[in-house]
């Protein structure tokens, strides 16, 4: 739903629902699934997930800073050439994971920002938390604001445990 007219606009995938859970930090528990780069199926379950939105302001432009940290386990692996214990392909798997989750969550800012223009994330309230000079001044306009504030994001999933594999 549009903002200040109440209409509606448009729906988001599941895949885009997921990834406002982990932008917003209310990732209770589910999973990621990937591939590797032999195209091998792979999941990873959260165990624990936190966000941090930081907002920043630098002369006109506003940005945020999306940091997401997350313990889980590997609990699919279809490789039957990699043990799953081994320490290198353990950091292999958590970067597919990272690059997973990020492109879900590049692909719904992208929703939110340029199909859209809406804020459906919650950004405004970290905006308004952290900056409420500034959020007085733009808070009319807020939709058009964050659909042309650059949003970052840093992932960090750890793999605490492993579960079953092929071997």
């Amino acid at each position: 739903m549009k903002g200040k007219n109440r209409k509606w606009i448009g729906s988001l995938s599941i895949r885009e629902v997921l990834a406002l859970s982990w932008m917003r930090g209310s990732v209770k528990g589910g999973v990621i699934k990937t591939y590797d780069k032999q195209g091998n199926p792979m999941t990873y379950e959260i165990i624990s997930a936190k966000s941090k939105v930081k907002a920043k302001i630098n002369g006109e432009d506003i940005s945020f800073q999306v940091s997401i940290r997350s313990k889980g386990r590997l609990i699919e692996n279809w490789d039957t050439k990699e043990p799953a214990d081994n320490e290198e392909f353990i950091k292999e798997a958590e970067g597919y994971f990272e690059q997973e989750l990020m492109n879900m969550m590049t692909d719904t800012l992208h929703t939110m920002q340029d199909v859209y223009q809406v804020d459906v994330g919650g950004f405004r309230n970290h905006f308004r938390i952290q900056h409420p000079k500034v959020w007085r001044k733009v808070e009319e306009d807020w939709d058009i604001v964050f659909s042309k504030a650059d949003v970052k994001f840093d992932v960090d999933l750890i793999i605490e445990d492993t579960g079953s594999s092929v071997k």
